[in-house]
């Protein structure tokens, strides 16, 4: 069952990687120079039928302007990593664990956005820790409790659904460095056995 978890929701964030591209293609083709300065209504027209909670524009000058579906005021995000990767050209994913404009952790997919053949700002769809990601948990299997997380690249928590880890938090400074030392070990790995911990005195399986 845990693969299966996992496999959800590697799918889910393969899925929203090629989406955020595809929505910057179709954009490109569409987008006149008046547009440049807010394309809400193009976007407007593939909410509903992309993965993500809400979708971004970032203009070439840092200034966001939030989906016209979702409410959102434009603000200064230049100083936003993922404005400044996507308008070096790079696509990628950033958790966003202090939003400024939702009340959970966000995973922002983002990529630049091409008006003729040139950077023109960056396109960002963002996917909520709670609404999205955390249903996919399962809470227990065969009378046992699961306690699942997703972290990211350097080990902090984006999603939980343990009592005891909530995102922002790195692992380092939940449990003991062995068991972090284990965590990492296996993930490189790619592993499906588990390995034996204590955390507070009580033995658990990681997988």
């Amino acid at each position: 069952i845990v693969q299966d978890k996992s496999n959800i929701i590697s799918d889910q964030i393969n899925h929203a990687e090629s989406s955020i591209r595809l929505l910057s293609d179709f954009v490109s083709t569409q987008m006149t120079e008046r547009e440049l300065k807010n394309p809400n209504e193009i976007f407007a027209k593939y909410t509903g039928q992309l993965p993500f909670d809400l979708i971004e524009y970032i203009r070439w000058d840092g200034l966001n302007f939030m989906n016209s579906s979702y409410g959102g005021e434009p603000f200064d995000a230049s100083e936003r990593p993922y404005y400044k990767e996507g308008i070096k050209g790079n696509s990628g994913i950033w958790a966003n664990f202090k939003p400024k404009v939702a009340k959970e952790v966000l995973l922002n997919f983002y990529t630049p956005l091409y008006y003729n053949g040139e950077i023109s700002g960056v396109i960002t769809g963002a996917i909520g820790e709670t609404t999205s990601l955390k249903p996919k948990f399962s809470s227990s299997f065969f009378g046992h409790q699961v306690q699942s997380f997703i972290c990211d690249e350097n080990y902090v928590v984006i999603s939980s659904a343990c009592e005891d880890i909530n995102p922002g938090l790195h692992l380092k400074k939940w449990g003991s460095i062995d068991i972090l030392a284990n965590f990492i070990e296996h993930s490189k790995m790619n592993v499906s056995e588990p390995f034996k911990y204590k955390i507070n005195g009580k033995e658990a399986y990681c997988y």
